[in-house]
């Protein structure tokens, strides 16, 4: 009796205690924005985080917001006048209030009441350009102004127009002519309005080359991408890669690869720029023996070009091709590796007096697997891989495979973070390792070899994920990462789920395998299959995804990212693409022991079945019965 009392006191104390620690755990937690955070001007934007206790009813700026069974929340709203949002919780019994401030930066704006002519940005840099080019000038200017532009000793007194009409902003467009002259020359422009006239004198001036051009040189220490004027990067520059720059903004450096082609970068990759001066030619020469040699189920292909000049490459179903700028060929022999089983024959061709291609076809039905360029000595070493030999082990198909996950981002948790945030709140580092410790195992046991780029809350630089992976000699790359939008966007007017990203041509059958793998199995929107041009899927030495898996702001999705059984479901769904690419067959799981029996077996066990059915139905047809009937009384007579 004794005993009892005790256990009754120790159910109350427990009851009490839980009690209290409800109440202390009553709380309105905000994780998106944070305090303080600067939002850009734009209308309406997300909300989320955390409350506590979950069936409480939860109010921002008066807008009724749902709350998800875990206790989070996601809301779209305007932003508030006041920059504050203000969130109640009623519990039911008391109502909790929480304040959170942002900084919603102001749209772009000029002043012309103080000033009445203001240069925007884009006119205030200085500029090289070249007959062709666009010289691209703008002010702020009280609207309905007369307003010209003036650049010493090419322009005089331009009229500039409002764009858009009856606006304040005035543009001038003028594309340099041969023969014009102008050499760091002073831009300047005048408003005229109501009897009143403004003057600017530019920060940037204008010089007109000619035949004049800049020597430069690529850091010795990084590859460098370039970009065109408008889009993203398409080529990559190897350290230490002389290269010839015709024109100049600001920072911003084109190089002039031949005389259509062109690339944009910045003078802070450059290790030297020299110029502009006289025309200063770069004039490589491939010239002597090309090599084809095969090592380590990959084929080296050896290239002697006499400098580090730029190289472009295209690839295709049965080919590669090498662009090698500012060189002329003088190949006199090839030779082939009777042992390559990828490579059928080489071909090169002058395109134009400065660009040489070097064209590799593949022998029917082969198809690369990956690429590595590096530079030895002076000559170009091009590594083609082939594709992994599985082991061809019925129990552990993918032996022979060596796959790289990398865990998406590092640990960070104070703003700006590395990576997506959920409301609870759970982090885009930690919901990408978690995964990626499920993926590990999963596809180990099927005998692949698994590296992962980050172990643990060690920080990994982004750019170093791609070296681990080639470092590692890995034949697959899948970069793991959970979704967030930027500010501004709108979680709820659109399907919000999974996407997989690829970047290099041979990476886009493992994309489609992986997900057709999700299509079938995560019960998530499909938001498709996508080019992306993602840092750690560049990479050209094997096929390299990147699946952002679900959107860590959504409460049920952070809610799935922080399930074991969905992880691995993500999981199971990856190595079913990775099977698929490879070609790779899953084991047989044993057979029943019946199975193994023997015919005699199946005949009894089917008769054991039909009778046991027979037995165990709950209605047998009148017939059945009376027939039943019938025999039990002759037998008992």
């Amino acid at each position: 009796m004794k005993k009892n009392l005790t256990l009754k006191a120790t159910a109350a104390m427990l009851a009490v205690s839980a009690a209290q620690a409800i109440a202390s755990a009553q709380a309105i937690n905000v994780i998106v924005p944070y305090e303080g955070q600067p939002l850009p001007p734009v209308s309406k934007n997300f909300i989320f985080g955390n409350v506590s206790p979950s069936t409480g009813t939860l109010k921002i700026n008066g807008t009724p917001v749902s709350v998800y069974k875990t206790g989070t929340f996601l809301a779209y709203l305007p932003l508030p006048s006041d920059s504050v949002y203000k969130l109640e919780l009623n519990t039911g019994t008391t109502t909790m209030t929480l304040l959170r401030s942002i900084k919603v930066e102001p749209p772009f704006t000029v002043d012309i009441s103080t000033q009445p002519l203001v240069e925007l940005p884009d006119t205030a840099q200085s500029k090289y350009l070249r007959p062709g080019d666009i010289f691209r000038a703008s002010v702020a200017a009280q609207a309905g102004s007369t307003v010209t532009v003036t650049v010493n000793g090419l322009l005089k007194n331009m009229p500039m127009q409002p764009s858009p009409a009856n606006s304040s902003i005035y543009t001038f467009q003028y594309a340099l002519k041969p023969g014009d002259k102008a050499e760091n020359a002073e831009v300047s422009f005048k408003a005229e309005s109501k009897g009143k006239t403004a003057k600017l004198v530019s920060a940037g001036k204008l010089t007109a080359l000619e035949d004049r051009v800049w020597r430069v040189m690529t850091s010795t220490s990084e590859t460098i991408p370039l970009d065109t004027e408008a889009s993203g990067y398409f080529m990559f520059l190897l350290p230490g890669t002389s290269a010839i720059a015709d024109t100049r903004t600001g920072s911003r450096i084109r190089l002039r690869l031949n005389n259509d082609e062109y690339g944009w970068t910045d003078q802070s990759r450059l290790a030297k720029m020299e110029g502009p001066d006289n025309l200063l030619p770069l004039s490589a020469k491939l010239a002597g023996e090309i090599i084809d040699k095969v090592d380590n189920n990959s084929s080296f292909i050896s290239i002697p070009v006499s400098e580090t000049v730029p190289y472009g490459v295209e690839e295709k179903e049965d080919s590669i091709s090498f662009d090698f700028y500012y060189t002329s060929e003088q190949i006199k022999w090839i030779t082939y590796d009777p042992a390559d089983t990828l490579v059928r024959d080489i071909r090169w061709k002058q395109l134009s007096g400065q660009t040489v291609r070097i064209t590799v076809n593949f022998k029917q039905g082969e198809k690369l697997w990956g690429y590595d360029v590096t530079r030895q000595g002076r000559e170009f070493r091009i590594e083609l891989r082939h594709k992994p030999a599985l082991k061809g082990d019925p129990a552990n198909p993918l032996s022979g495979l060596h796959v790289i996950i990398d865990p998406g981002h590092s640990p960070k948790r104070v703003p700006p973070l590395d990576g997506a945030v959920g409301p609870t709140p759970y982090y885009e580092y930690e919901a990408s390792l978690a995964l990626a410790k499920v993926l590990e195992p999963t596809l180990e046991k099927l005998g692949a070899t698994v590296t992962l780029t980050r172990k643990g809350d060690e920080h990994v630089e982004l750019t170093d994920r791609p070296k681990i992976a080639w470092r590692e000699k890995g034949d697959l790359f899948i970069s793991l990462h959970f979704n967030a939008l930027e500010d501004g966007g709108n979680p709820f007017t659109a399907k919000r789920g999974y996407t997989v990203y690829f970047y290099q041509p041979h990476s886009m059958d493992l994309g489609w395998a992986v997900h057709a793998a999700y299509q079938k199995n995560i019960p998530l929107p499909d938001e498709g299959m996508r080019y992306g041009n993602y840092e750690v899927v560049r990479q050209t030495q094997m096929p390299a995804i990147l699946i952002e898996n679900a959107y860590m702001m959504i409460p049920e999705q952070e809610a799935l990212a922080m399930d074991p059984q969905f992880r691995q479901r993500w999981a199971d769904s990856i190595t079913e693409g990775v099977m698929s690419f490879m070609g790779a067959q899953y084991p047989k799981p044993p057979a029943p022991v019946h199975a193994r029996k023997g015919k005699r077996h199946h005949a009894a066990t089917a008769k054991t079945a039909t009778a046991a059915r027979t037995e165990q139905s709950p209605k047998q047809p009148l017939k059945a019965k009376k027939a039943a009937g019938k025999k039990q009384a002759a037998k008992a007579k």
